[in-house]
């Protein structure tokens, strides 16, 4: 219990581990803490206590001559590797994301956002308005494995056109488009966002750019239509009950019958025995006024905005793939 109770205090050492590039600095070799230290411009005392604290938990290795080393575990933490957690420890302990859990106490009381109150504007006002975390936050969630996953266990080779909805800077489009070459993508999402996928994927700078449509708009209003095949990544945990219902419904619009709706999300089991999702879903309670949901729940807002779930297929990367028919 007391290691739960100090779990704050690890997680912010592997942020400042991040933050420092202390990864990227022991990626060829062993280095001493005054060597990091010169090289990350901090205290060699205090650096060096950093270093054993992250070696009490496997981060690190130090052998008996000082020189401390990356584990398998800290190797994580490389910004160069594929599927890194380099921005996502950033992220995570960002004042934006930590700072919103430490009144906690208030969403459990009402039921809605804390991070509204404390920040005095909603989660996505502030990233738009703070463009270094904007950055960040993208970074790490474009670095998430499900990405890579889907076009593993989805065949996109009957479809002719794909919609990202929120599909930010374009990571999981990218990856669809460089598989399956027939195939039409169309990244929709927020102005501020479509920018930077703008500048991404501009005529001659990528092999996918002649291929890609980039739409700026509120999903809320409407959705482009001429896909037959929409896909929602971590969108619909971002919403309460009523936002998500409208975002399907802006979908169904905007869709033939028979058409295809995959939908990325963490599927809540009725066991507790899931950890990571059951934290995230306090986190979108915390952050957004959002949840996670179990099967059923998803079951009844698809039948409710028109579509039919046809298959729920379990990840590697513990998020689930619905595949829906519009009907």
């Amino acid at each position: 219990m007391s290691n739960i109770i100090r779990g704050y205090q690890l997680s912010q050492v592997v942020c400042v581990m991040a933050q420092l590039g202390i990864a990227d600095l022991l990626t060829d070799q062993p280095r001493s803490s005054i060597d990091l230290a010169q090289a990350t411009n901090t205290d060699a005392n205090s650096l060096n206590r950093l270093l054993h604290t992250l070696a009490s938990f496997d981060v690190v290795i130090e052998d008996e001559s000082g020189m401390f080393s990356l584990t398998s575990l800290g190797s994580t933490l490389r910004s160069d590797v594929f599927n890194s957690l380099h921005d996502m420890a950033i992220a995570w302990c960002h004042p934006a994301m930590y700072g919103a859990w430490t009144n906690i106490l208030e969403s459990i009381r009402t039921g809605y956002p804390t991070f509204n109150n404390i920040f005095g504007i909603d989660f996505y006002s502030y990233l738009h308005n703070n463009t270094e975390f904007n950055g960040i936050f993208n970074r790490a969630m474009g670095s998430m494995d499900r990405h890579a996953e889907l076009i593993t266990i989805y065949d996109f080779s009957d479809a002719k056109c794909v919609l990202d909805v929120g599909g930010g800077k374009g990571v999981l489009m990218m990856y669809i488009l460089r598989r399956y070459w027939h195939l039409i993508g169309i990244l929709y999402d927020l102005p501020h966002v479509t920018e930077d996928a703008r500048k991404l994927f501009a005529v001659g700078q990528s092999d996918i750019s002649e291929r890609l449509s980039i739409i700026s708009g509120d999903l809320f209003v409407s959705v482009p239509t001429s896909a037959d095949t929409v896909i929602l990544s971590h969108m619909l945990m971002n919403f309460d009950d009523s936002k998500t219902k409208l975002l399907l419904s802006n979908c169904r619009a905007a869709m033939a019958s028979g058409d295809k709706l995959l939908i990325i999300e963490v599927v809540l089991r009725d066991n507790t025995n899931q950890l990571d999702g059951r934290l995230n879903d306090l986190n979108m309670l915390v952050l957004l006024g959002g949840r996670y949901r179990s099967e059923q729940e998803y079951v009844t807002l698809l039948e409710q905005t028109g579509f039919t779930l046809k298959s729920n297929i379990q990840m590697k990367c513990n998020d689930n793939l619905l595949t829906c028919h519009a009907v």
